[in-house]
């Protein structure tokens, strides 16, 4: 029997809900032990950890500073959040983790900042890890990309033209995912929600708003914050919450517009049938507080009152409960009507015991009165059972909600946010319309990617003399350059391991009218299985994750030999290295075009156009080998 630190109200409230306690109890007990190595391996304080004053001499890919050490000329790497030229003071601090002690230079003073530095937009910048670029001009962005992607082609042997990489035309306010998160929920809620600080020990940075979000995005934000809040006491560890844009185009969207959270101080209104309000609106207020009724109420002070009661090793019997100071504040659900005032239901959290005040209705007296084990294990299971009826229906009321919807800069159509991973969400790109559902992937950057997809496709076309006839997905997902070049070409066909994405990318075929787009679902590799097409002319889109393309898919690729390959990549590292086996196998770069689908960060997409050399033969590169 292994005997469990059983201090939290909320470790109670897993028992009741016959939640897996001995996992949660794991976790508890190995982030214990981890804390406790921190703790005896980190002896000194941040006023003891050792400085230098850096010299920064250029920015590495990741968009940290590179530089070289005042004092003893040693250099110095991984200066987050510095510009070229700048005089910098850091301070070392060792990190420990499961993967061992880590050192790492943390920026504390700018000594001499570096006259083209410019003033971030987020108030969060320098702390928050989510972007690295906010003090550099977007013009000095745009060239630090370029010259990182020809540096990464020239280390794998690669001496190629790097174009201008093709900015956006939203430097802020452009991104249409955020996924902000807790990492634990203490006995008294939830701390921080946001994103990951770099700056200190690790830990969650309080985030309300975020810059390069989406109007909408950042009008729900605050709201789902309060929302999981008041959901803190269902949770038994942290969580990664949804926040994605989505166009306004389905009536079964339960539109939410015009919030306004009511005081802490005031009672919450009682619950509601519907989200919907007569005019077909509501707030996120109402629908925090459709969640945290059940929560706030009877269903705290139960788990309260069996926290006290185990922590004394004590029956829960009449004499136990008599004696709670909560014990006023347990009610069966059969005795909690509409008619029962929400103070009176709420009014549970205290833990500072008070004399009962005197019955002045049939459910004070009822409240008041002794009970035994049975009635307190039998309201419990009742409670259990309402929790559950109650998250079910918050999450289907959660998947329908479509908070903030308004026009969106940038974008054609009217866009708010969805906050449930399962829901389905519509964007569109150029006169090509896509559902899918909103905790899958899908470009960010709705401002820039339509200019990428027509690139793409125009690339994939080629001359008109290449006589291109069938276009091939690989990694296709929900058919974003299949769908889009359907007007182009007369065969397209697209392939994807997700099954889910497949039969998304087959209903917005449906969707699009798109009779000339076929689907398969499987691995990459499976292209060259199913698919049969004259290679002289074919064309290969790759858009793989951020690892590339594996070695088997390279070589199948290789002897089917397509015409054309146009490559796509967040990862320009693994895009050079694939381009090299792939420059061996008969083909050559024509094209190397970056977007900027990440403004204010590091990273970039990049697009790279292969075409067979002619004087290539598919014979000869296979006999090769």
């Amino acid at each position: 029997v292994i005997s469990l630190p059983l201090s939290s109200p909320r470790t109670y409230f897993c028992m009741a809900l016959n939640l897996p306690l001995f996992a949660y109890g794991r976790q508890v007990l190995g982030m214990r032990c981890l804390t406790q190595r921190k703790a005896a391996r980190v002896a000194m304080s941040d006023a003891e950890l050792p400085t230098a004053q850096v010299r920064i001499l250029s920015l590495a890919r990741d968009g940290s500073g590179q530089g070289i050490d005042a004092a003893t000329g040693a250099t110095v790497s991984g200066i987050q959040f510095t510009h070229v030229g700048e005089l910098v003071e850091v301070k070392f601090r060792t990190i420990e983790s499961r993967q061992g002690s880590i050192t790492r230079p943390e920026l504390q003073t700018i000594i001499e900042p570096a006259p083209n530095r410019v003033a971030p937009h987020c108030k969060h910048f320098g702390t928050c890890g989510g972007c690295q670029l906010q003090h550099v001009a977007y013009e000095e962005q745009l060239t630090l990309k370029q010259r990182w992607i020809s540096d990464i082609f020239r280390e794998q042997g690669l001496d190629v033209h790097v174009a201008i990489v093709t900015p956006s035309p939203l430097q802020y306010g452009y991104r249409a995912k955020l996924t902000p998160h807790f990492s634990s929920v203490r006995p008294d809620g939830i701390a921080a929600i946001g994103f990951r600080a770099v700056q200190g020990r690790p830990r969650v940075l309080d985030v309300d708003h975020c810059p390069i979000a989406m109007e909408t995005i950042n009008k729900t934000l605050p709201e789902l914050r309060a929302l999981e809040r008041a959901r803190a006491v269902t949770r038994t560890r942290g969580a990664t919450l949804l926040l994605r844009a989505s166009l306004l185009d389905s009536h079964d969207h339960a539109t939410i517009s015009s919030p306004s959270l009511p005081d802490s101080n005031d009672p919450p209104p009682l619950p509601t049938s519907s989200l919907l309000d007569p005019h077909g609106h509501s707030t996120l207020s109402s629908l925090s507080f459709i969640d945290m009724q059940p929560f706030a109420g009877p269903t705290a002070a139960a788990v309260q009152l069996q926290s006290r009661a185990l922590e004394s090793n004590r029956e829960m019997d009449g004499n136990t409960l008599s004696q709670s100071p909560i014990a006023a504040s347990v009610l069966p659900l059969d005795t909690l009507s509409a008619s029962t005032p929400p103070t009176a239901a709420c009014a549970t959290t205290s833990t500072t015991a008070a004399p009962a005040p005197a019955a002045t209705s049939e459910h004070d007296a009822l409240a008041h009165s002794p009970r035994s084990s049975t009635d307190t294990r039998a309201a419990l299971a009742q409670l259990r059972t309402s929790l559950h009826s109650e998250t079910r229906r918050v999450e289907d009321l959660l998947k329908r909600a479509l908070c903030h919807p308004g026009p969106a800069q940038g974008v054609t159509g009217t866009y708010g946010t969805i906050v449930h991973s399962n829901a389905t969400m519509t964007v569109s790109v150029g006169t090509t319309k896509f559902t899918q559902r909103a905790g899958e992937f899908f470009q960010n950057n709705l401002a820039l990617l339509p200019r990428m997809v027509d690139f793409v496709v125009a690339q994939a076309r080629g001359e008109s003399t290449d006589n291109i006839e069938t276009f091939i997905d690989a990694y296709c997902g929900v058919g974003l350059f299949s769908l889009c070049a359907r007007h182009v070409f007369p065969t397209c066909i697209g392939v994807d391991v997700s099954r889910p994405s497949i039969q998304k990318a087959r209903e917005n075929a449906r969707l699009n009218s798109a009779n000339n787009c076929t689907f398969i679902s499987g691995t990459a590799e499976a292209i060259f299985a199913h698919v049969r097409c004259d290679p002289e002319r074919a064309v290969v889109v790759l858009d793989p994750p951020r690892s590339g393309c594996s070695n088997s898919f390279l070589e199948l690729l290789v002897a089917l030999f397509p015409k054309r390959i146009v490559y796509v990549a967040c990862g320009p590292t693994a895009q050079a290295r694939d381009c090299r086996l792939l420059l061996s196998r008969g083909y050559r770069i024509v094209a190397v075009q970056p977007f900027d689908l990440f403004p204010q960060t590091a990273h970039v997409e990049n697009v790279v156009t292969l075409v067979r050399d002619p004087r290539q033969s598919a014979e000869a590169v296979n006999g090769a080998t």
